[in-house]
């Protein structure tokens, strides 16, 4: 921006009407014609008016094709050249997007017909029939036109960089019901490898094809998709990759790449990610520590055995985990006497046998177990009272 030229640019009354202090801190207020002229002979830059985000441009994202606008043109790192490799006069100088006289001729032609068929409804002639329909067929014709336009304006706007016009054009062929082309859209700009909104693209396609919205639903391509983004840094796209890591879709499972990934988008703020890679590391740290249990209990190691038969019968695998009870046990594990009688006298894991929970509970109990005593005793009065219902 030039020095001294502070603009403002704000909604008033009038959509054709701006208001700036220019660089002898006078306010002036022009039209959009004025607007032009000015920025066209350098007196006015278009970001001086357009630096708040409001005003003109926020009225012609809301009331697209009522007039014309300035836009910022983009600029690479440098500032000297636009993301395309076009110099920012030969932008200016682009044509404005007045809307084409076409558009502006089907719009007067169906007020002038409403008009019409208004007056001919009074009067009921001829008139009525002839009128509306043509204003219908007309005002049907001015709609297409307008979002022909619109959607060309919002795809020059994607290839220069504005990733929302992307998002914009990307969501108006959703509402349409056409989301195949939502797809394409995509498809083209991820594919392209001189727009800057490439990335943004790649991801969303990896999402298109993610959840089969438009297209027929392929892990494969979507992982490949997430990859592209990810390695040009996309956060989203590198937490995608990192979750289709840990859950084996597209790939092998590989807790190391999860991690590596949902690190890399959890350094650029991405709270899941940072949730998700705690939550491998801590299952990672737990599964080397079973695994290092598992050898020491193959090895012999009572306690280990212990612990290996209760990692076992926690995740429901009682018949493995009363074996290694049993294993510890016979080597004189307190603790693990004490779990065996338990299952023999549940049945849980193995066949039910009192005199087996009789023998395991004393077994604990000698060692000063109490719960194992309890055991004992309650077991003894279930066999007595079994032996003289038996006698009676």
């Amino acid at each position: 921006m030039d020095t001294g030229q502070q603009g403002l640019a704000w909604q008033i009354p009038g959509l054709f009407q701006f208001s700036f202090t220019d660089a002898n801190s006078t306010e002036r207020t022009i039209n959009s014609q004025e607007l032009r002229t000015l920025a066209a002979q350098r007196i006015i830059t278009p970001t001086t008016v357009l630096e708040t985000g409001e005003g003109i441009r926020g009225y012609a994202r809301q009331i697209p094709g009522l007039f014309a606008t300035v836009p910022e043109p983009p600029t690479s790192q440098s500032g000297a050249e636009s993301v395309q490799g076009q110099s920012a006069d030969e932008w200016q100088e682009a044509p404005s997007g007045e809307p084409p006289d076409m558009l502006i001729l089907m719009w007067v032609g169906f007020g002038c017909l409403c008009v019409i068929a208004l007056i001919g409804f009074f009067t009921w002639t001829v008139l009525t029939w002839i009128a509306l329909p043509i204003a219908i067929i007309l005002l049907i014709l001015a709609v297409k036109e307008r979002n022909k336009r619109i959607d060309k304006e919002l795809e020059s706007r994607a290839v220069q960089g504005d990733t929302r016009a992307l998002y914009d054009l990307a969501g108006r062929y959703q509402y349409r019901g056409k989301p195949g082309e939502v797809t394409q859209l995509f498809k083209k700009f991820a594919e392209n490898s001189r727009v800057p909104t490439r990335t943004a693209a790649q991801y969303e396609l990896g999402c298109c094809y993610m959840s089969g919205n438009g297209v027929e639903k392929d892990i494969n391509q979507a992982t490949h998709w997430f990859q592209k983004a990810a390695e040009q840094g996309h956060a989203e796209a590198q937490y995608k990759l990192g979750s289709n890591y840990y859950n084996g879709l597209g790939f092998e499972k590989s807790n190391t790449q999860a991690i590596f990934w949902l690190k890399k988008s959890s350094e650029q703020g991405h709270n899941d990610a940072k949730k998700l890679a705690l939550q491998i590391e801590q299952e990672e740290m737990q599964r080397q520590k079973e695994e290092q249990m598992k050898n020491a209990a193959t090895q012999g190691n009572p306690q280990a055995q212990f612990d290996w038969g209760d990692v076992l019968f926690k995740k429901n695998d009682h018949q493995q985990g009363v074996s290694w009870y049993k294993k510890a046990a016979e080597q004189g594990h307190m603790e693990a006497q004490h779990r065996l009688a338990v299952s023999y006298h549940e049945g849980t894991g193995i066949k039910k046998d009192f005199d087996q929970t009789i023998y395991w509970a004393k077994k604990a109990s000698e060692q000063g177990h109490k719960e194992a005593e309890k055991l004992v005793l309650q077991v003894e009065k279930v066999k007595a009272a079994s032996y003289d219902i038996t006698l009676w």
